[in-house]
């Protein structure tokens, strides 16, 4: 897969790009779409701003000035055509953002009473998903900045939220060891899944469709047991597409073999999606230095 990747865009494995910023960077994303042969990349820095660049340029092409503190996050839509930031001033701002870079400020999406954790892009691009350490989501309607739903019942801050890749279920993870999935398109509470005996979920992410036993989507969660210092990776199948609602599914610990959790937290994951192969990836990376 990746020498696919390194094939397709001509990209040079050997070579390091250095480009400066005023501040500390604390996230990166790629916009998802090519445009002429370049990427874009959209950066958060600590100095309260977000950065876009060019793939094929040293300076950045635009500094988005809008938030009041520091920016956490940059998340783009499935078209690469709105940029999402997010940042300690416990906003989320929409942004616009042109094939050739160029911003314009969309919507400001505020209500939220501590910072945002997560956020996602329903694939309509119309909507938005936001959770807060205020142990609450929301749903968003992005032209006019409404808050549609608000997603409460969670007892500890929440730490990461998925949207199903058709964009009908939402769910959410909290450091109260629970998940909880709701309807994209009412905020109804569909179910409540207490997983207290792993400990705190920190993340989640949602598969490509067609590793459910209904040819949906998995959940894959992330969990900590502080008492215990392990990790652990469970995976659910609770995603059925042309379902009214969701349903609870049998549960995966990854790897299958209990006895072996990973020694510390886990601090990050990804998912990939190999179609030609039709194979799924999942890289585990834990505070005990390990790349599963």
């Amino acid at each position: 897969a990746a020498e696919c990747f390194r094939r397709s865009f001509e990209l040079d494995p050997t070579s390091v790009d250095v480009r400066t910023t005023p501040d500390c960077v604390y996230a990166a994303a790629y916009s998802p779409w090519v445009q002429d042969r370049r990427l874009l990349l959209a950066t958060a820095s600590l100095d309260g701003t977000a950065r876009i660049w060019s793939s094929d340029g040293e300076a950045a092409l635009h500094v988005l000035a809008a938030h009041t503190d520091k920016v956490t996050a940059v998340v783009w839509s499935l078209t690469g055509s709105l940029l999402a930031t997010s940042s300690l001033d416990k906003s989320v701002r929409v942004w616009a953002i042109s094939a050739e870079g160029v911003p314009s400020d969309q919507s400001c999406l505020q209500g939220h009473t501590g910072r945002v954790t997560s956020l996602a892009f329903h694939p309509d691009e119309a909507r938005v998903a936001t959770a807060a350490v205020d142990s609450t989501a929301r749903i968003w309607d992005v032209p006019s900045g409404r808050c549609l739903h608000l997603l409460e019942g969670h007892t500890k801050l929440i730490t990461g939220l998925a949207l199903a890749p058709h964009g009908k279920l939402l769910a959410t993870v909290s450091g109260d060891g629970t998940i909880r999935t709701w309807s994209m398109r009412s905020g109804e509470l569909f179910d409540v899944i207490d997983w207290t005996e792993s400990g705190a979920i920190t993340q989640c992410a949602f598969t490509s469709p067609g590793l459910g036993a209904g040819g949906g989507a998995v959940l894959v969660t992330c969990h900590i047991n502080a008492q215990q210092e392990e990790g652990r990776v469970l995976m659910w199948d609770i995603d059925r597409p042309n379902m009214a609602a969701p349903v609870r599914g049998y549960v995966r610990s990854v790897p299958e073999s209990s006895d072996w959790p990973f020694r510390d937290k886990i601090e990050d994951m990804d998912l990939c999606h190999i179609p030609a192969e039709d194979e799924h990836l999942l890289a585990v990376a834990g505070a005990d230095g390990k790349l599963s």
